[in-house]
């Protein structure tokens, strides 16, 4: 089961990310679950699959129209 660790908004451009984290047993995963204009683009997972890292993504992503095909 994954469970948001928080959201992030582009500044007017429409595009959304969802921090995600999945723990099963002592491992952790972490996901960014992009959309543009209310339209799923994908969900990445991180490698590595670091909390900061997958922040870092989810910003880049709304703010420099980072691709999610690209990663």
């Amino acid at each position: 089961m994954k469970t948001e660790l928080s959201e992030y908004y582009g500044n007017g451009n429409g595009r959304t990310a969802k921090v995600l984290i999945e723990t099963m047993g002592t491992e952790k995963k972490f996901y960014v679950d992009c959309y543009t204009k209310d339209m799923w683009n994908g969900i990445v997972e991180i490698h590595p699959s670091t909390e900061q890292a997958a922040e870092d993504f989810a910003e880049d992503f709304v703010l420099y129209n980072r691709s999610v095909l690209s990663e």
